[in-house]
């Protein structure tokens, strides 16, 4: 006689929970108490908290660093310019060695 097993149903996720439980964290409420509140994993508010606090640290660094930039795009560009002298550099002493490599070993052929 063969047994009739209940498979768990799978869970119905809304938008909402997770936003709720958010904002609870955010008004100081502990993470694992605003998951029981919201049915939410304890894991996944604790990650949707820290991913919440990054953004608002980028939004807040956008905004200042915006007015702030001005100088540092000077000086990047004037790196650059300077980089690009010392590759172009490079490339000219590669240039003579590989010729004078050559010509060595053509000479010696002959």
């Amino acid at each position: 006689m063969s047994q009739q097993f209940k498979t768990k149903r799978p869970r119905r996720y809304s938008e909402e929970d997770p936003k709720r439980a958010l904002s609870a964290v955010e008004n100081g409420t502990g993470h694992r108490e605003a998951a029981r509140l919201y049915n939410e994993a304890s894991k996944s508010v604790t990650l949707l908290a820290a991913r919440s606090e990054t953004h608002h640290v980028m939004d807040q660094d956008d905004a200042t660093s915006s007015s702030e930039c001005d100088e540092p795009e000077d000086s990047a560009e004037a790196l650059a310019e300077s980089d690009a002298v010392e590759v172009e550099t490079e490339h000219q002493t590669l240039r003579a060695t590989m010729t004078m490599t050559m010509t060595s070993c053509i000479s010696g052929i002959k």
